[in-house]
């Protein structure tokens, strides 16, 4: 009986410590216990829960999947005391940020000299900062600093020139500021948030107008170098909006929605109206009247009417996107318009519906080069500036229908080898990017920047990222020769069989072995077949594959069961999951394949000189290994390049 009243007890005891309330502490209290553990990760106090209060002094990780990191101390100002880790904040919304005042619940412990609250601690707002314990500066000053290097957080205070959506950065809004008293040295605020750190969806959310001197939060100063047109943009790389210091002049958004677009000999004029009274007439100067699309500045003359007074546009700009068709056949444009007169500023982030005509308002014209290219028909040749203008057309995660042949040149290679983006010149930035690439070939080449190459495949629109899916590369030029092993057969099934599934090796490999039994036929179309190999010259159960080697017909020909060749490609270990069947298709058991990866060069084994001759005028050799072909009197390799 005394057993039973003694476990009893026990359980209350357990029960009136979990339900007991935290334990408060300063910041600096809780730093000092922390520490004071014996070894990493284990819990203060037997895992007693301890509640702090402080301000958020430093952002350690941002908010991902539900948790963020952060630095607090007792005073705003008061640097790394104490960390609140993986801090549980269900929404990216409600996200801590510097100067706010927060309370933090959970496990003490520490990590080598971290003093933190453990994994899993919870978050409460006392106060969300209105001024941030960061140095604030002005426009002239930040690009000093970028200069100097010193990239550090800060408050910057500037005069917005031209807020706009940046369709490269996922249609990111971002601006541009001026400094107040220097108004030739400017910055670009990129991807900005708004006061709440809330994410704008589009310009009209915007707290302030183009003229507005107002107050931002910058997360990082930046020096972006753009390839493309190879300058240097100094930038506030992240960050959101505080609070309006000032206007220089009242502000007013207009709702008007209709448009005309009428081109003049050597100018566009367009019309934005609603009724009778209410027009502004907008110039800008353009030698090409089958666009309008773009960021154009305002020229001398253009004007607004309201209620029937007209006032001159003193400065101030036009920015057009095309958006899409309207039903009766008209350009539809997502329009920016900040036009300032002497005593307001008028403002338009809207979509219009322009009809554009000459000046004669008789003869339509058709804006052709301000809509997207679109394909008619599946593997077509088309530029990167045709797939990327094709792409983004596409709504967000949409993947196109056909397939489209890119030729450009790479521009900027990724770190993990798998993608990489292009363009039509080689320095010209990034235009579309293939994302991670299912094939490279030939296989004796990896990519560099400048490599000439051509891409196949589905291309998508992702958040505002042109994409080419998954696509098969061909390098036409450049890149780096790779130096392949020379393995067995059996050798490359090993080092196929030690990948993971569906993973593909950094190597390449010389593949010396037989070819005992063809897999799929010559394809005239892709100039590739697939044959099993074997280190014996008759084996009627290999499993290793040449898939889809890289050979024209005249190759073709010679690749027969017994004929001995090597394979230079990567390996892989290609893994297919079972599915049932349906309506259209039969059912697929699971299996795992040990194969090249498409792309691979094959050629026949041999040394010295070997004729083979086909008729009086075409003939064959082998010399060192590798294949020629004598038409008339000139030599070619099998990629059918001119050798002699």
């Amino acid at each position: 009986m005394k057993k039973l009243l003694s476990l009893a007890a026990v359980l209350l005891a357990a029960v009136t410590i979990n339900a007991q309330e935290p334990i408060s502490m300063t910041c600096a209290e809780a730093a000092q216990a922390a520490l004071s553990v014996s070894k990493n990760n284990e819990l203060y106090n037997n895992g007693a829960l301890y509640s702090v209060q402080g301000f958020v002094t430093e952002i350690a990780y941002e908010w991902a999947s539900g948790s963020m990191s952060f630095w607090m101390a007792d005073e705003a100002n008061g640097g790394r005391v104490l960390e609140a880790y993986k801090c549980a904040i269900a929404n990216k919304e409600d996200a801590v940020r510097i100067g706010d005042q927060v309370k933090v619940t959970g496990n003490l412990t520490k990590y080598n000299t971290t003093p933190e609250f453990a994994q899993g601690c919870t978050v409460e707002m006392i106060k969300r900062a209105e001024v941030l314990p960061v140095d604030t500066i002005t426009v002239s000053q930040a690009l000093q600093r970028i200069k100097d290097g010193k990239l550090q957080p800060c408050a910057v205070k500037g005069k917005v020139i031209e807020p706009f959506i940046n369709t490269k950065a996922g249609n990111a809004v971002c601006y541009w500021m001026a400094d107040v008293e220097n108004p030739n040295d400017s910055i670009q605020a990129f991807k900005m948030n708004g006061a709440d750190d809330q994410k704008y969806s589009s310009l009209s959310d915007l707290e302030f107008l183009a003229g507005d001197v107002i107050l931002v939060y910058a997360k990082a100063l930046a020096n972006y170098h753009d390839n493309g047109k190879n300058v240097d943009i100094p930038e506030i790389n992240g960050g959101y909006y505080i609070r309006t210091i000032s206007s220089d002049k009242p502000s007013e958004k207009l709702d008007w929605t209709d448009g005309l677009a009428v081109f003049f000999e050597d100018h566009w004029q367009l019309e934005i109206s609603k009724g009778d009274k209410n027009v502004l007439l907008l110039q800008f100067s353009s030698d090409k009247e089958t666009t309008i699309g773009g960021h154009h500045d305002l020229a001398p003359g253009s004007t607004i009417k309201v209620n029937g007074s007209e006032v001159d546009i003193t400065s101030g700009f036009v920015k057009l996107t095309f958006k899409e068709l309207s039903t009766e056949g008209y350009n539809v444009y997502t329009t920016q318009v900040s036009a300032i007169t002497d005593e307001k500023v008028y403002v338009i982030a809207n979509d219009l519906e322009f009809m554009a005509v000459r000046d004669d308002y008789e003869t339509e014209i058709d804006l052709v080069d301000d809509r997207p290219f679109q394909p008619t028909e599946d593997n077509q040749e088309v530029t990167c500036e045709q797939a990327r203008s094709y792409t983004l057309s596409l709504a967000d995660k949409q993947t196109s229908e056909w397939r489209l042949v890119v030729h450009g040149f790479v521009t900027d290679l990724f770190t993990d080898g798998e993608s990489f983006w292009m363009a039509d010149t080689k320095n010209g930035g990034k235009v579309i990017e293939a994302y991670k690439f299912s094939s490279l070939a030939p296989a004796t080449k990896a990519l560099a920047k400048g490599a000439e190459v051509i891409v196949t495949g589905k291309v998508q629109n992702y958040g505002g990222t042109p994409e080419i899916k998954n696509g098969k590369v061909q390098i036409i030029s450049g890149g780096v020769d790779v130096e392949a092993i020379p393995v067995s057969v059996a050798e490359a099934l090993a080092a196929a069989k030690a990948l993971d599934k569906s993973k593909t090796s950094t190597e390449v490999y010389a593949i010396s072995g037989f070819i005992a039994s063809i897999e799929t036929e010559y394809s005239e179309k892709y100039g590739n077949l697939s044959f099993k190999m074997s280190d014996q010259e008759q084996d009627d159960e290999a499993e290793f594959i040449a898939y889809n080697v890289a050979c024209d017909a005249s190759l073709a020909e010679l690749l027969v069961p017994g004929t001995k060749v090597i394979v230079t490609a990567r390996v892989t270990h290609f893994h297919q999951d079972a599915k049932p069947a349906t309506d259209t298709e039969e059912a697929k058991p699971e299996r795992d394949l040990y194969e090249t990866a498409a792309g691979g060069v094959v050629v026949l084994y041999g040394t010295g000189v070997e004729n083979i001759t086909i008729d009086a005028n075409i003939s064959k050799f082998i010399y060192e290994g590798q294949l020629y072909i004598i038409n008339g009197n000139v030599i070619y390799n099998v990629q059918g390049q001119r050798v002699k």
